[in-house]
């Protein structure tokens, strides 16, 4: 089977290739049937998935609460000069 073939099987396109007609059920039926059952080579995952979760099951967990954030103080004011503003002349050289 050729590139070609095996792209026009893609279940990704199937629909659309069906509903130009570039590919009939016949040759998708053909194509399912001649796969090799490997089912019994496969595993299970128990895998959970909780977009897929009812309802009942995701209230049924305990809610835990996130922990409280600590808030830093305020930085203290470096800049203040001895008048009492917060402009430092100091930093703006000689000011006549």
């Amino acid at each position: 089977m050729t590139g070609s073939e095996i792209f026009k099987l893609d279940v990704r396109i199937r629909e659309r290739m069906l509903r130009k007609g570039s590919l009939s059920e016949a040759e998708v039926n053909k194509h399912l049937e001649a796969l090799p059952d490997v089912a019994s080579q496969g595993e299970d995952l128990p895998l959970r998935q909780p977009a897929l979760q009812r309802f009942d099951e995701a209230s049924a967990r305990p809610k835990v609460p996130p922990p409280p954030r600590s808030v830093p103080p305020p930085p203290a004011p470096t800049n203040i000069d001895e008048v009492g503003d917060d402009v430092d002349d100091d930093d703006w050289g000689d000011n006549p």
